[in-house]
């Protein structure tokens, strides 16, 4: 039994729907599979769709968004297709999402993960890759072994302030997706081609596949979080 510390990172999780269908066998194979921006800004999934993924403001005319009107010197223009914002010169990058775990603070922040968790596994599903705080350094270093596109990552934040929205930070509404993030390249706007590619030796040394985790008290006698139920 390890004690532990309130906040302490605990690793990060990524559920899937099927075992075998999907992309949970195929990671765990070594395939790495990321999704564009827009990918998630035309999703009409729930948990998925966030119309202002990665940017400030976007318009999609294929949407069905309100019609905008945009002037540049002057110079009305009416029929605009798609636009996209982007804050301080920020880009589009291909994206693959997991959730962060962390030791919660207190009961209200436990509940909080739980709930966060089950919105989690409607959404995506009740499988789950998870890999342990001291793998994630060397899962990060063989993807940027094997990724030929640049690769940067971490946890999301979550702000209202639309003048801070980007690859890393995003509306307060998907907070309790506790986000950590692999971002690779630059892409497109509108561009929905996923990025792929495999780190040959596999992953398996590295995820681990519907693991019990369970936050247990010092004695043992209570469990307050089990991510298998």
């Amino acid at each position: 039994m390890v004690q532990m510390k309130p906040n302490q990172f605990l690793g990060i999780v990524k559920f899937f729907r099927s075992e075998h269908e999907g992309y949970l066998d195929s990671l765990i194979s070594g395939l790495f599979h990321c999704q564009t921006p827009e990918t998630y800004r035309m999703s009409g999934l729930e948990g998925v769709s966030d119309k202002f993924e990665s940017c400030a403001f976007s318009y999609r005319a294929d949407r069905g968004d309100e019609p905008v009107s945009l002037t540049i010197n002057d110079i009305e223009i009416n029929d605009a297709i798609a636009i996209t914002g982007h804050n301080g010169g920020q880009s589009d990058s291909w994206l693959n999402c997991w959730m962060s775990l962390r030791l919660p603070e207190n009961n209200t922040e436990l509940e909080s993960l739980k709930e966060g968790i089950k919105i989690m596994k409607g959404q995506f599903g009740y499988h789950y890759a998870y890999i342990l705080p001291n793998d994630l350094p060397k899962l990060i270093e063989r993807l940027k072994q094997h990724s030929p596109k640049g690769m940067s990552c971490g946890e999301v934040v979550y702000k209202e302030d639309k003048n801070e929205w980007g690859a890393f930070c995003k509306s307060p509404s998907y907070a309790y997706q506790r986000e950590y993030r692999f971002s690779f390249g630059t892409c497109s706007p509108l561009e929905k081609e996923p990025y792929c590619f495999r780190c040959p030796e596999g992953l398996q040394d590295l995820l681990h596949k519907n693991p019990e985790l369970k936050i247990k008290s010092k004695d043992g006698k209570y469990t307050w979080f089990d991510l298998t139920e």
